[in-house]
């Protein structure tokens, strides 16, 4: 049971990865607009412009360190497979069994299966101190807790099917855990869906991105089979050069697909930047053809404004009364808030 609950452990670091990225990818898709196409207006090109760049280096490193965290999940499980003792991947992983993924729980330490060792994450735009911290930080921000409730019937089978079509072996792990352990299993899948709910929820609202992350997972784990069955090749001094050979075409063919499929990932974050560029550059054309129309609704606005200023005997009036409340000093001579 310990060794069936520390692959399962593995299996989901490896999916949460990729949720990881799910959720990163989610932040620089087109931005949902209101009626008309209409957007909040921008605060100042300055500001947004440093806090454009300074979320798109977040982004990135999130992104580099779903990678770094996938790959070292898939050596873990790699030990498991290959016969070591559970001891000793809990020695070299010690992060494995803390933490929400772990048997701590939510109590567990903030170190947790998605941290890892990397402990020298920056600290996230919130500051120290803040609960957000960059992976690899000590803050606590970076990691959904698992749910306090059952799930419902409808979250339980979007889990299965995701697992069926992302992890079919982590699928039927899981089947096993429900049957031998039913309490364990609950437990389990409350701790899973939160870190997997970026993927149902990418499914839905992209369902193309959807399929390159599953295809970047599934060449990913094509890839380390092929440079494990490289290492078996190489090992056993009684195979052929030309079994070595095959082996290794196999495997660089392998390490391609998945390169690929990163690539394609990246084809289709830029395009959805781009479609959002052209529809910010068309508002903007919009809103420059309509000129005359604004200008006429915006005097109109601000002389209906001063009219009524008049008719009230030039006493400020709705916003601009309460700002002049804001102002004005309290009994005591304070400013009021």
């Amino acid at each position: 049971m310990n060794t069936r609950i520390l692959m399962l452990a593995a299996m989901v670091g490896v999916l949460a990865s990729a949720s990881v990225a799910a959720r990163a990818s989610a932040l620089v898709q087109p931005e949902p607009r209101g009626e008309h196409g209409a957007r909040p207006a921008p605060q100042g090109s300055r500001d947004a412009a440093v806090g454009r760049r300074m979320l798109r280096e977040l982004i990135e490193r999130r992104l580099e360190f779903s990678r770094r965290q996938q790959e070292r999940m898939e050596r873990a499980l790699r030990m498991l497979e290959e016969g070591a003792d559970p001891a000793d991947v809990e020695a070299e992983f010690p992060d494995i069994g803390r933490g929400p993924s772990g048997p701590a729980g939510a109590g567990g330490p903030p170190g947790g299966m998605m941290d890892g060792d990397m402990g020298d994450g920056p600290p996230g735009p919130r500051g120290p101190g803040r609960g957000q911290r960059e992976p690899g930080g000590s803050g606590s921000g970076g990691r959904e807790a698992p749910l306090d409730r059952p799930l419902t019937d409808e979250e339980r089978a979007a889990v299965r099917e995701f697992l069926r079509t992302a992890q079919p072996r982590l699928h039927e792990m899981f089947a096993e855990l429900e049957a031998a352990d039913p309490d364990e299993a609950a437990r389990r899948l409350r701790e899973m869906f939160p870190r997997i709910r970026p993927m149902i929820e990418l499914r839905q609202n992209d369902p193309a991105l959807y399929e390159l992350r599953m295809r970047e997972l599934r060449t990913g784990r094509e890839a380390m089979e092929a440079a494990r069955r490289f290492i078996e090749v190489e090992r056993t001094a009684s195979s052929p050069e030309a079994e070595r050979t095959r082996a290794e075409a196999a495997l660089r063919a392998a390490v391609g697909a998945h390169l690929d499929a990163r690539a394609e990932i990246g084809r289709h974050e830029l395009a959805s930047q781009i479609e959002r560029a052209q529809r910010d550059l068309a508002e903007i054309e919009g809103r420059s053809a309509d000129r005359d129309a604004d200008v006429q609704r915006m005097m109109t606005r601000m002389i209906e404004r001063e009219r009524q200023r008049a008719r009230d005997g030039d006493k400020p009036h709705g916003d601009e009364a309460r700002e002049g409340q804001r102002g004005r000093p309290g009994r005591r001579g304070d400013q009021r808030p």
